[in-house]
């Protein structure tokens, strides 16, 4: 996926949400307590009180990427891709100082993603001419 965005300062910057791919049941121990911003699932099918669980649906990928400009780009990601049958997941946190134009590759041993920040030129200033016609979508 892509996105425009102005080159914000990491002070300034927000966090693009990542929801791709089928959606998964999550069973959410009641009394669940977070570890580094996130809470331990429990696996279907494994004996609980149905009364301590909640159910949370999801992405098979969920997460989110900040993307921020100082000296140089900044890129952050935080992502977990659940397995198909809910059993387990992976996380990648990952942080990369990186430059427009270069192509960047993070990765986890079960996935990974390709990273390419592009500058686009500025958007020229209505005339007369193209004052009230509509904006085309970017391709």
């Amino acid at each position: 996926f892509a996105w425009r965005q102005p080159g914000l300062s990491k002070e300034k910057t927000r966090a693009i949400n990542v929801a791709y791919g089928e959606s998964v049941d999550l069973y959410l121990p009641g009394d669940a307590v977070g570890e580094n911003g996130l809470i331990a699932a429990i696996a279907p099918g494994t004996s609980v009180d149905p009364n301590a669980v909640e159910v949370v649906q999801t992405s098979r990928l969920a997460g989110s990427v900040t993307l921020s400009l100082g000296r140089f780009l900044h890129v952050n990601t935080n992502l977990v891709l659940i397995r198909p049958d809910g059993t387990g997941s992976a996380r990648l946190q990952a942080h990369r100082r990186m430059r427009s134009n270069e192509i960047h590759y993070l990765d986890h041993p079960r996935f990974g993603i390709i990273v390419l920040v592009t500058p686009v030129p500025d958007a020229p200033e209505p005339s007369e001419a193209t004052e009230g016609l509509p904006i085309a979508p970017a391709t």
